[in-house]
């Protein structure tokens, strides 16, 4: 319920993003192909904070019914955000300047600051919070597989685990008071989820096929 309604609701703000087109320079996006591997490896890192999380699926999958039938859908889904980012990005990279960005912490939000209605004075203020109806389906989801996962290791009741995590979440949340160190625990974050996904998974999955071929044999 909350991912269908954290998708539907706040949809419309897509649309709020073309108020800077008349201010766009697409010429920003000029030249192509200009820049190294390493550059693009190092700029998929530093994203890697905004793609995580599909590994969700590793736990949702035993839950789904009919899981052959989903796929299609789970292609649709992924497929849609990839094209979300890609306009969005598209079009913060032609509103700003490389300089703008270098220094634009939250460029989103900058961005909604053009966004005007006879009625409205300040829409950012309406489109963060919009923006917490995106936020909440991905806390929920993590907070289930963080309970589930508790639950499997210390066969502690998911509810309560649940409710044991949201509070640690929350205790830890107060001791980030300024800007840099949200800015620090994100890059931790980055080298965990590079780490997690990118080493611990595909481990996982070669022990598992050697357990499987040493069952056989």
């Amino acid at each position: 319920m909350f991912v269908f309604f954290g998708t539907i609701l706040p949809a419309y703000l897509v649309f709020t993003f073309t108020f800077t087109l008349k201010y766009a320079d697409f010429t920003h996006l000029l030249p192509i192909w200009q820049h190294k591997i390493t550059e693009l490896l190092q700029a998929s890192y530093h994203m890697s904070l905004t793609s995580v999380g599909f590994e969700a699926i590793l736990f949702i999958y035993p839950f789904i019914n009919q899981p052959q039938k989903s796929k299609k859908w789970a292609h649709i889904g992924v497929a849609t955000t990839t094209i979300f980012y890609t306009i969005l990005a598209i079009i913060a990279f032609a509103y700003f300047s490389k300089k703008q960005l270098e220094n634009t912490i939250w460029a989103t939000l900058s961005m909604w600051q053009m966004v005007q209605f006879p009625f409205v004075e300040r829409f950012e203020y309406i489109g963060v919070a919009n923006w917490c109806l995106i936020l909440l389906p991905n806390i929920c989801l993590s907070l289930w597989i963080a309970s589930r996962l508790l639950k499997r290791a210390t066969k502690l009741k998911q509810r309560k685990g649940a409710i044991l995590i949201s509070t640690i979440s929350v205790i830890i949340v107060t001791f980030f008071e300024k800007g840099l160190d949200i800015e620090r625990f994100n890059q931790v974050v980055e080298l965990v989820s590079v780490a997690f996904v990118f080493v611990y998974i595909p481990f996982l999955y070669c022990l598992s096929l050697i357990i499987k071929k040493v069952k056989k044999t």
